[in-house]
């Protein structure tokens, strides 16, 4: 039981206090998570710094008199100030980048609940991190994103913060809440920055900076490990396009994909969905293969338009297809199945076959594996990002020239992601191509 003459616990009393009197619900249900922890945990050993990241405490700001104020002045200078250099690989010159001090300077943080041992944190846990985040005056904290839950209350000093695409200035006392995967970031004033942060969810997946959005995936970035292990990434390794682990990575987001491609604002499955509804003859009778489903992001979009005969979805990630089910709109058993080879279909059993923000993990062979599986006449209607329209581009009038089938209609250029960053916006586009089958 900690004894209450430790300034490390009276300031996570503190924090705790002011966060239950917030009408955030995430943020009641941190303030109960640390009353648990301090009730029920020994404060933890003395760090010892493994990863050589320890740092004198920044200046503390000026604050009004509060018990919070007092706290935070007791426990300072003890806290395990470090700089955050192992969010990612390249995260000293991305600040040095963007803040005209030195990169050592220009943010610190002090892990109060979290990983003792690696972090310093003052109680340890593994469902939740918390901590205090300082950024000096006037540095850009570039966009970025990771896989955990998180939210912010401002201690100190007013910053224009981003989410998404949209941006407002967050004064002392109010609360910044960040989603899962959502792009965010945070340019502060001639003043500094103090704010307390929390951690839930997903604390040990992927960290990344925007501006690494990798050109030739569908929708991820070049990933790095975040602040709770070694440089150790399973998804680091991008080749052409595929992750080391597609399954793994799509059986992680399988509980957030579709909120957090809705917020960058992708639209394909809608538009798609559209194209065949407005193409096929006879929606009634069509029997439509949903080839890479996921979480059923197409099969709710065809079920808004029409009623087709049959719908089958098929998909490497189990949970992704778990999801899609549960929207009870995909008529036939899903199959888990790699799509890059031949799958365990019947030839010429659907009358439509649809892959939308898969190709980039493929390569154009697998057209013929879909010319197999359609009926005469049966429609191909598929999506292609930027990075690929110039391998599959070619091969798809190859097939046209051999006769096997014939172009119906090329979509213009449209918004792949808009709403992931300002990059994304203006460079990302994808194609929507339909093809009938001879």
């Amino acid at each position: 039981m900690a004894t209450q003459d430790d300034a490390g616990f009276l300031l996570l009393d503190a924090l705790a206090s002011d966060w239950k009197a917030s009408s955030l619900p995430e943020v009641n249900s941190a303030a109960a998570e640390i009353a648990t922890l301090l009730s029920s945990s020994r404060k933890s050993p003395p760090w010892t710094d493994p990863h050589s990241v320890k740092t004198p405490p920044p200046h503390l700001p000026p604050l009004p008199p509060s018990p919070l104020a007092d706290a935070l002045a007791a426990a300072w200078p003890s806290l395990s100030w470090k700089v955050p250099k192992k969010l990612s690989a390249d995260y000293e010159q991305k600040m040095s980048a963007s803040s005209s001090s030195s990169s050592s300077a220009s943010m610190k943080s002090a892990m109060l609940i979290g990983d003792s041992h690696q972090w310093g944190a003052q109680l340890s846990s593994s469902t939740c991190y918390m901590g205090l985040m300082y950024i000096a005056p006037n540095v850009d904290y570039p966009r970025h994103a990771h896989t955990a839950a998180e939210f912010f209350q401002v201690i100190s000093g007013s910053s224009l913060w981003s989410l998404n695409n949209a941006s407002s200035v967050v004064p002392p006392g109010s609360f910044q809440v960040h989603p899962p995967n959502q792009p965010h970031g945070v340019v502060t004033s001639s003043e500094p920055l103090l704010c307390a942060y929390y951690w839930s969810g997903d604390l040990t997946g992927p960290y990344w900076f925007t501006s690494d959005l990798c050109v030739n995936c569908e929708c991820q970035p070049v990933i790095r490990c975040v602040e709770c292990a070694d440089d150790t990434n399973t998804f680091a390794s991008i080749n052409k396009g595929s992750y080391e682990d597609p399954e793994k990575y799509y059986d992680d987001m399988s509980s957030t994909y579709t909120e957090t491609l809705a917020s960058w604002g992708y639209e394909m499955p809608k538009l798609v969905a559209q194209t065949l509804a407005s193409t096929v003859a006879s929606p009634s009778t069509c029997s439509v293969l949903d080839l890479g489903c996921g979480d059923g992001l197409v099969g709710a979009e065809l079920a808004k338009l029409q009623s087709f005969s049959k719908l089958t979805g098929v998909d490497i990630s189990a949970s992704m297809m778990a999801v899609a089910e549960a929207r009870g709109v995909y008529t036939e058993p899903f199959v888990k199945a790699d799509l890059t080879v031949q799958l365990p279909l019947s030839a010429a059993s659907f009358d439509a076959l649809l892959c939308v923000g898969t190709t980039t993990y493929m390569t154009p062979e697998v057209i013929r594996e879909w010319l197999r599986l359609l009926k005469p006449g049966g429609l191909c209607i598929f999506t292609h990002k930027t990075a690929v329209w110039g391998a599959w581009e070619p091969a798809q009038e190859e097939v046209v020239e051999e006769g096997l089938w014939e172009k119906v209609s090329v979509s213009e250029e449209l918004p792949y992601l808009p709403g992931f960053s300002e990059e994304a916006r203006e460079t990302e586009r994808a194609k929507i191509y339909c093809y009938r089958k001879r």
